[in-house]
C-alpha cells in the first residue's frame, strides 16, 4: 500500500486534485459500500477568491452515482408536519434577509428549526449576477456548517450529514427539488441515483464554498 500511495495509481490521483472525493475514497476501501464513505472522505485543498454567488444549479453529472443503502451510525429527528394550505404567492423571509419566500420555502424552515433547533440558515437574496439561482425567487436558503470559508470540522460535517440525510428522507413531504453539499448533489428528479458528485463549470468547486463543503444548498419546487 505504501508503495501504490507514493509511486502507483494511488498517489498520482491523490494529487490531482479534480478526482472525485468518493472514487478515491472507493480506492483506498475496495471492500467498502460507497454509499456509506461520504463521510470518510475527506474535503479537497482550499482554493481561494472563489465566486461565491455563482449558480447552484441540478446540471447534468458525467460522473457515477453514489449506490444508495447507508444506514447512517445516527439518529435522525422525526416525520415533518405536513405543507399547510397551498403552495402559491410569496410569505417575508422568516430568516431575517428582509426578502420574500414560497410558502413552501417558509415551511422548509419552520420544519428544519422543528427538528434541529435554531440553525444558522438564511433563504432570499438578490444575487444579481446569477440568473439561475433559485434564491431571489424565494425557492432555496443554505445551512451554513462551520464556519463560510473554511471546511467544517469532522463532527461539523457529521452534523451536516444529518441534516443532509433527513432531508432527503423526507423530500417529498419538504416539496425538495435538489440538495448541494459537501461536493455532492441530490435530486429528487433522480433520487433513484442518490448522491452524486458536483460539477460547475463556473467556479472551483475545490473551494469550501464553491464546492458547498461550508454550506448546505436546498432548492424547494
Amino acid at each position: 500500500m505504501k508503495k501504490l500511495l507514493a509511486g502507483g495509481t494511488i498517489g498520482a490521483l491523490l494529487l490531482a486534485p479534480s478526482v472525485p472525493l468518493l472514487a478515491l475514497a472507493v480506492l483506498l476501501n475496495p471492500g467498502a459500500d460507497a454509499s456509506c464513505l461520504h463521510l470518510a472522505a475527506a474535503p479537497a485543498g482550499h482554493q481561494p477568491d472563489v465566486d461565491t454567488d455563482a449558480a447552484e444549479t441540478d446540471a447534468p453529472q458525467t460522473d457515477a452515482p453514489i449506490a444508495g443503502g447507508c444506514t447512517p451510525s445516527y439518529a435522525l429527528p422525526g416525520e415533518p408536519s405536513p405543507l399547510p394550505g397551498g403552495a402559491g404567492g410569496l410569505v417575508p423571509d422568516p430568516t431575517g434577509t428582509g426578502g420574500y419566500i414560497t410558502p413552501r420555502t417558509a415551511h422548509l424552515v419552520t420544519q428544519l428549526e422543528t427538528a434541529f433547533g435554531p440553525l444558522p440558515i438564511w433563504c432570499w437574496a438578490p444575487r444579481p449576477g446569477n440568473p439561475n439561482s433559485d434564491h431571489p425567487r424565494g425557492r432555496a436558503c443554505d445551512i451554513t456548517i462551520g464556519g463560510i470559508g473554511r471546511f467544517p470540522t469532522a463532527t461539523e460535517r457529521a452534523e451536516g450529514w444529518r441534516i443532509a440525510d433527513w432531508l432527503t428522507t423526507h423530500a417529498n413531504a419538504l416539496a425538495l427539488s435538489y440538495i448541494v453539499w459537501d461536493g455532492l448533489i441530490w435530486s429528487a428528479a433522480r433520487a433513484t441515483e442518490g448522491w452524486r458528485t458536483y460539477t460547475s463549470s463556473v467556479y472551483d468547486v475545490r473551494h469550501p464554498t464553491g464546492g458547498h463543503y461550508d454550506h448546505l444548498h436546498i432548492s424547494v419546487r
